[in-house]
């Protein structure tokens, strides 16, 4: 595209104005009607050639601008559809999050309603292996006085020490249950009969001992120090029932389906948190890209803008420049110079951008971007030449 300078303007203004032109021959001028006339109303035809220059100038701006956009206005709409569809994820995520986090709630109530056992857990346990541990030592020290053989002494007492106290809780536990299973009422039946032939039978068994060493025992009938020692492992197991029953809630049964209904909806809501904690970051960071898009876009719009402002102001700096110059070598003034000078056409793009995000469009303008962008053509805006503005009189 042809430059028009200042000066260009100015000599076309005073060589249209003047009514002779210059000749080669004597007396070297020649009159001749000065352009344009004093009735012409419509533009003169040298400002429709520099509204030509400049609406060719937009028409570059608008090209190159026009590709660079496409590739602007595709970023911030993958920003804006990325955002849609994490919002959309965001309704099914924080609905089970939301669901998840009830149900704790829910559990954890249910939980506390439950009535705590009035004896610790922990204290129980100390008990019951503390009834045990006696157990185990009674009988391994009764045996030993009768002479039985250690391993077999040993055998014995380690049987008592620890079917004594598990029996306790199984029939303990099942007698505290509000609502006893099936297996709680068979436990009930049992226990008491187990726990009897367990204490007679190794009662019985002394018995039989001690009657070999009766006279060794300072005249102590065997019958009355097995009777002792039962009345002994009895009470030891009335105390382990009681012990159990204390530690155990009354529903037991109860209690730990909840427990582990609890147990597994803390982990959806684990997992569900750390979805919700996800989306959040990557919401984050889309807005964050929304705004680093939108305002790269918005910034080269302005640049553009101005380079069409510039455009603009330029063809009417130079349009008043030719007709000062034409009044100047004329006496009159033409009817067109009354009216203020027509405007280059300038392309829509350069005058407003769209922030409208089609999925399809933006898929489009992607391809044709990246198709266009290897083009050899030159779509550097900077690179377009302006009309000149300088100021030469």
């Amino acid at each position: 595209m042809k430059t028009i300078r200042t000066s260009t303007a100015r000599r076309a203004g005073k060589r249209d104005g003047r009514p002779y032109r210059f000749t080669f021959s004597p007396p070297f001028k020649e009159p001749k009607t000065s352009n344009p006339p004093i009735s012409q109303s419509i533009p003169v035809e040298y400002e429709n050639s520099i509204r030509g220059s400049a609406e060719a100038s937009l028409a570059r701006v608008s090209k190159a601008w026009h590709g660079e956009d496409k590739i602007l206005h595709a970023n911030f709409c993958k920003a804006v559809n990325h955002r849609q569809t994490l919002l959309h994820l965001s309704e099914e995520i924080r609905r089970d999050y939301g669901n998840a986090k009830a149900i704790v709630e829910r559990l954890r109530t249910i939980i506390e309603g439950f009535m705590n056992p009035r004896l610790s857990p922990r204290w129980g346990t100390f008990f019951l292996l503390a009834v045990g541990i006696s157990e185990f030592f009674l009988n391994s020290s009764a045996f030993q006085i009768l002479g039985e053989a250690r391993l077999m002494t040993f055998g014995i007492a380690a049987g008592m020490g620890l079917g004594l106290p598990l029996l306790a809780h199984f029939w303990g536990k099942s007698l505290k249950q509000e609502n006893p299973t099936p297996m709680d009422l068979k436990i009930r039946a049992w226990a008491p009969i187990l726990a009897f032939i367990l204490i007679v039978s190794v009662s019985l068994i002394r018995a039989m001992y001690f009657a070999g060493t009766v006279g060794e025992l300072s005249g102590l009938h065997p019958w009355l120090l097995a009777i002792l020692l039962m009345g002994i492992n009895t009470f030891l197991c009335a105390l382990a029932v009681k012990v159990a029953y204390e530690m155990s809630r009354s529903q037991e049964a109860e209690y730990r389906t909840t427990r582990d209904k609890l147990l597994k909806a803390e982990a959806r809501f684990m997992d569900a948190s750390e979805k919700v904690a996800a989306l959040n970051s990557n919401l984050a960071s889309v807005e964050n890209e929304i705004i680093e898009t939108r305002h790269k876009r918005e910034k080269r719009f302005q640049e553009v803008h101005d380079d069409k402002d510039e455009i603009i102001a330029s063809y009417r700096f130079l349009v008043e420049t030719y007709r000062r110059a034409n009044l100047t070598a004329r006496n009159d003034r033409p009817l067109c110079f009354n009216y203020a000078p027509i405007d280059p056409a300038v392309p829509p793009n350069l005058v407003r951008i769209s922030w409208n995000c089609n999925p399809l469009d933006i898929t489009m303008e992607v391809n044709y971007a990246f198709k266009n962008s290897g083009d050899g053509t030159d779509n550097n805006i900077s690179s377009i030449l302006l009309p000149s503005r300088a100021k030469d009189q």
